[in-house]
């Protein structure tokens, strides 16, 4: 089951030939939605997703993200 607004993301990610999308939580109030920009010259990169659901509700918060080349990295913080 998904919430309205989540279900206008996804159609338009689709539109701009996103590769995939996961809606976690129940896709209403405090759910997230995960999209996958596509790999190909005639599919939306991210951040033209960012734009495009930027205007669907300025109230997302839209965060760029890449998977990571080298994996998990731990740092320690010295203590204060």
């Amino acid at each position: 089951m998904v919430g309205p607004a989540h279900a206008a993301a996804i159609e338009e990610a689709r539109r701009l030939g996103a590769a995939g999308w996961k809606v976690n939580g129940a896709g209403g109030s405090g759910g997230s939605l995960t999209l996958v920009a596509g790999s190909s010259a005639t599919s939306a990169t991210a951040p033209a997703l960012a734009r495009a659901l930027g205007a669907l509700d300025a109230g997302w918060t839209v965060l760029e993200l890449a998977p990571s080349r080298v994996g998990v990295v731990v740092e320690e913080l010295p203590m204060r």
